[in-house]
């Protein structure tokens, strides 16, 4: 990507030259600093701008906009110019806002390509290095995204077979550590349930961050995945019979869950949810759904495994082992302001 053109254009050259004449005029006000007279009077020349200024700018233009509804900011009013309107053109006036986007945009989306440049440069070492066989660039990788193994945290359960799918069809995001923000996003996810497990097909991103998880994917550092969801109802499972493989002295059973996201994470609260094949897992066997769906019953109904691994249920205070059993019911959240998003790995 070529660098972006610092030269500030014609509108922002007379509208810095206008605010200048204004200062030299007594107009300025006791606010204005004289760097900014000094910065306004080389943009006036034609001086290119540097990358530290122009987001100076941009930042300074985006706080000041309000400025514009003082008196003495439009000609005709009184008091015009104003001292909020000499120093909006010393910034460069209504120009500069938009030329200040679009350079601070691409000076970013610049840094954006040095960063992905040195994830590649990375991944080449590292293949050279250990001799691995990576993927080519962009092919899937297959994960289990969930099953019904009892939850590390709580021993809680999700019911596989209610899987709600259809919102994530149409927002099929895959995260980093369940963060939200756009620059998390590493790659878009195909789900679908499969036999007895949440299966979860992997696109990685051509951004940095999605090349960071396929390299530590590849070269067998990151195997875990984890679901960000909204549950719809809820059954202790110490309401189950004895035998049955959802039965516990502690936690519950999540049905109906709506698929919100699935990130990429370091550890999961699910400890069979990892990477089904590939090199990334080449020291994990990947276990068939008959062998997943064995663990879980043998999992449910260990006690021992279950005291090992949970504390008490943290769901509007807890679920006690000696509480009575629960019916099914709708999910009301624990937590007030909204609606709780639930993660597990």
């Amino acid at each position: 990507m070529s660098a972006p053109n610092m030269t500030p254009p014609a509108g922002v050259r007379e509208e810095c030259a206008r605010g200048v004449a204004w200062v030299e005029a007594g107009e300025g006000g006791d606010g204005l600093k004289g760097e900014t007279v000094a910065w306004a009077r080389r943009l006036a020349r034609g001086e290119d701008i540097t990358e530290d200024k122009v987001r100076l700018m941009r930042a300074w233009l985006a706080r000041h906009v309000v400025d514009k509804k003082g008196e003495g900011f439009s000609p005709g009013e009184p008091g015009y110019p104003s001292p909020g309107r000499v120093a909006w053109a010393c910034w460069g006036g209504d120009p500069a806002v938009a030329w200040s986007e679009r350079i601070v945009a691409a000076l970013d989306a610049a840094e954006e390509g040095r960063q992905m440049v040195g994830v590649v440069q990375r991944r080449v070492a590292w293949a050279e290095d250990s001799g691995a066989q990576t993927r080519a660039p962009g092919e899937p990788a297959r994960f289990v995204a969930s099953t019904a193994a009892p939850a590390r945290s709580d021993a809680s359960i999700i019911d596989q077979a209610s899987w709600k799918l259809a919102s994530y069809a149409t927002n099929p995001v895959v995260l980093r550590d369940h963060d939200y923000e756009v620059e998390n996003i590493v790659g878009r996810g195909v789900a679908s349930v499969e036999g007895d497990r949440l299966m979860l097909t992997v696109r990685w991103s051509p951004t940095a961050a999605g090349l960071e998880c396929q390299t530590l994917y590849e070269g067998g550092f990151l195997h875990a995945v984890s679901v960000g969801w909204i549950p719809g109802r809820i059954q202790a499972r110490n309401s189950f019979p004895q035998g049955h493989p959802y039965y516990g002295d502690r936690g519950v059973v999540y049905y109906d869950c709506e698929l919100l996201e699935v990130s990429m994470v370091a550890i999961g609260d699910d400890p069979t949810a990892i990477a089904e094949q590939g090199p990334g897992s080449r020291h994990v066997e990947a276990r068939s759904a008959t062998d997943v769906s064995t663990i879980a019953r043998a999992l449910a109904t260990d006690p021992a495994f279950i005291a090992e691994l949970s504390a008490a249920l943290q769901l509007s205070g807890g679920l006690p082992s000696d509480t009575a059993p629960a019916p099914v019911a709708d999910l009301k959240s624990p937590r007030a302001g909204g609606l709780s998003i639930f993660r597990k790995g």
